[in-house]
């Protein structure tokens, strides 16, 4: 479990709780309306809203060292939909996840819509990728890239570096579903969505980015080396539940 867990305070300051023992750490934040979390040993709370008066996806984002050191702010900002609409979120949150990334790095995008590593430690980019595209899943495994937040070819970059490893013909599948869901492990990459409302999850290597499994079924949980996917036995009263395993060729 991560040591430290953030939370508002009474009178809606943001703190840092040691999980180990309880106490609230000196490094506080005000709050603000999206998110706060602890990446590593740097307090972050973010304003996704950008102002009404601009149109680049701004992401307001304030940091602090647990200790009370280091406060700073940095600008960021979010991918974009097909319609050219801001996404916003940083990761899906339906998955309970705030940003995606390691340690003190999260995945942003630039202004003019590559992904990028932000260091929310010293608050400068870690890296740009040279090609158009909205992280959508990852971290230290890699980060899973969509050509926009909803739609488009997939591609795989490694986190590290910002390196292309593969890119995937886009699935069909929508990310404004209510069935997409994602997962990147070490060994795979998994997305599922809805096509026709029939739901679908496709299966690829991480390595390689061949499609190792089309399956009509909704993912339930992804590992290293499996998938487990849901689906219907066509009557109302049960759900299958099956796990898919891969070898490493």
């Amino acid at each position: 479990a991560a040591p430290y867990l953030a939370a508002t305070e009474r009178g809606g300051t943001v703190g840092a709780i040691d999980t180990r023992t309880g106490v609230v750490q000196s490094g506080q934040l005000g709050a603000r309306p999206w998110y706060r979390l602890v990446a590593d040993r740097t307090l972050v709370v973010t304003d996704n809203d950008p102002p009404g008066n601009e149109s680049r996806c701004t992401v307001a984002v304030a940091s602090v060292q647990v200790d009370g050191t280091n406060p700073r702010t940095t600008t960021a900002f979010s991918g974009r939909h097909e319609d050219n609409s801001c996404e916003r979120n940083l990761a899906d949150t339906d998955n309970g996840q705030a940003a995606l990334g390691s340690g003190t790095r999260i995945a942003v995008s630039s202004v003019d819509g590559r992904p990028q590593v932000l260091d929310l430690a010293t608050g400068t980019i870690a890296w740009t990728a040279a090609a158009p595209g909205v992280p959508i899943d990852g971290g230290a495994n890699g980060l899973l890239v969509r050509r926009h937040a909803d739609t488009g070819d997939l591609a795989l970059l490694d986190f590290a570096s910002g390196q292309q490893r593969w890119t995937a013909p886009d699935t069909g599948l929508s990310g404004t579903s209510a069935s997409w869901n994602s997962a990147v492990t070490d060994r795979l990459v998994a997305v599922a969505g809805a096509v026709d409302d029939h739901p679908v999850v496709a299966v690829y290597d991480s390595d390689t980015g061949r499609l190792r499994g089309r399956f009509p079924s909704w993912l339930a949980g992804a590992g290293d080396g499996w998938v487990a996917v849901t689906h219907g036995n066509g009557t109302a009263d049960q759900l299958i539940v099956e796990f898919w395993s891969f070898s490493s060729r």
